[in-house]
């Protein structure tokens, strides 16, 4: 506690804060101070406080914060949000050590919110593709993998080379299962 007069921020200083919070308890703090102050907590400070959460490899509280978003903030996630949920469900799928169900989980959850960006006119960008393709990689799908290369070329999204190397790992990792 600084004993600084918070009466005195405006929305830009809260969502500075928020940036330079390593936590999600640290950034729910100032998501309270906002309240306490009557801010409306802006897009980009929900957006910052799922990628907190998906460093973490958090996909659940991703999950969580972009409920919250839309329950209490009255925004629908944005682009971002989506592309940080995706890359916490690669970091959970990719990690062996965590048992199959809850990888499994993670998976299906970022294929879900992957569906729901189409519903609400969200167009993915390179970045949310490569996330995608990170987790179709680390699923070893390599079907899925080819159509959403193909999906990235008629919508015009070129791809970069995370993503052909992702649509490779999914080709190796089927094969690896497959023997």
């Amino acid at each position: 506690d600084l004993s600084l007069n918070t009466a005195l921020f405006g929305e830009e200083t809260y969502t500075t804060l928020v940036t330079c919070c390593q936590t999600p308890a640290e950034a729910r703090r100032i998501f309270k101070l906002m309240r306490d102050q009557q801010h409306p907590i802006s897009l980009y400070s929900w957006a910052i406080l799922v990628d907190i959460h998906a460093k973490l490899g958090d996909f659940e509280g991703c999950n969580e914060v972009m409920n919250e978003m839309v329950a209490e903030g009255g925004v629908l996630p944005s682009l971002p949000a989506y592309t940080s949920l995706l890359a916490a469900c690669y970091k959970v799928v990719n990690n062996g050590t965590i048992p199959h169900s809850i990888r499994d989980k993670a998976a299906k959850l970022g294929w879900n919110r992957w569906k729901e960006m189409f519903i609400s006119d969200i167009e993915p960008d390179a970045m949310a593709y490569g996330a995608l393709l990170r987790l179709i990689g680390a699923r070893g799908q390599p079907e899925r993998a080819i159509n959403i290369l193909q999906e990235m070329q008629s919508k015009g999204v070129k791809p970069t080379t995370l993503c052909f190397t992702s649509a490779l790992k999914a080709v190796s990792r089927s094969q690896q299962t497959a023997v």
